[in-house]
């Protein structure tokens, strides 16, 4: 509303490319970039405090913009993470499972005339 009148403070605030949707990174790069450029601004800020924004206001909100990127980057990180765990989890699981199956094989045969025992380690005998 403030520089709906100065189309050359538009531009040197890029305005319109900032309004346009785009990743999440690029918004927030965007907008770090927007807040370092406004705190430029010395006119600007002088008109904008009219409306009770302050400078600090805006460096608070430049510091919450960044806290979302360092926010969003462990987000990513610790979901790569768990992607990994569950990755390997399922790699042992597997591996487990066939060594589950060598292990109940060799009790069959071992066990072969004792169904008793073989019903103990949890392997089921059909007659």
């Amino acid at each position: 509303m403030v520089t709906r009148r100065d189309k050359d403070l538009q531009d040197r605030l890029h305005l319109s490319s900032i309004q346009n949707k785009t990743p999440i990174e690029e918004w927030i790069s965007n907008t770090i970039w927007f807040y370092d450029v406004l705190l430029k601004e010395t006119t600007l800020l002088t008109k904008i405090s009219s409306y009770n924004i302050s400078e600090e206001n805006i460096i608070s909100q430049k510091e919450q913009v960044a806290n979302l990127r360092v926010l969003r980057n462990t987000t990513f990180t610790e979901k790569g993470e768990a992607e990994e765990a569950r990755r390997v989890r399922g790699e042992k699981l597997t591996d487990l499972e066939e060594y589950c199956y060598e292990l109940k094989t060799i009790a069959k045969i071992a066990l072969r005339g004792n169904p008793q025992l073989l019903e103990e380690l949890g392997i089921k005998v059909y007659s």
